[in-house]
């Protein structure tokens, strides 16, 4: 039983680091397409999210 719990919480802490880097994708496109000035850490992490979503991981033998 300790074993279903533990591999579950580490389900839900993978879970939520998707979460949190896929909510810091959105926030720099929101604020490369609404804020005028916004900078070079917008681009470079809006930049980062799209490369890393055109992988191809299902590609692995």
């Amino acid at each position: 039983m300790a074993g279903i719990v533990r591999r579950g919480s580490r389900h839900w802490g993978v879970r939520g680091v998707a979460l949190g880097l896929g909510a810091l994708w959105w926030w720099a496109m929101v604020r490369l397409v609404a804020v005028p000035e916004a900078g070079v850490l917008e681009a470079a992490v809006a930049a980062g999210g799209w490369g890393l979503s055109v992988l191809p991981v299902h590609c692995v033998p």
